[in-house]
């Protein structure tokens, strides 16, 4: 399972914020999924898929 953000999806009117989307890979199928959770771009650890306020 992967967690990720797509920066270029930005919400405007959520002052930048983007969505945490989930993708789940089994035997070459990818399933793709919104968490309809928001975090700032600043605040995402790419490596740990994690925010920092999470820690």
């Amino acid at each position: 399972m992967l967690f990720y953000i797509d920066k270029s999806k930005a919400k405007k009117k959520s002052k930048g914020l983007c969505i945490i989307t989930g993708r789940i890979t089994i035997d070459r199928q990818i399933a793709r999924f919104s968490t309809k959770m928001d975090v700032n771009p600043e605040m995402w650890d790419a490596q740990n898929w994690a925010s920092y306020w999470q820690r």
